[in-house]
């Protein structure tokens, strides 16, 4: 957010636009980093480490 606030020309630091999102309730929407995909407790045959 300050990046792009910079970029267009508003001279702002990033305590600044972390106290005015907090004021008005503006939250960061964050991507998850990691989705397990793997299920260990399945009942399919283990095949054999060769």
């Amino acid at each position: 957010m300050t990046e792009e606030l910079k970029e267009i020309g508003l001279d702002v630091g990033h305590r600044r636009v972390g106290r005015l999102m907090r004021e008005n309730g503006i939250e960061v929407k964050r991507n998850k980093k990691f989705k397990a995909t793997t299920d260990s407790s399945h009942s399919f045959n283990i095949a054999p480490n060769l």
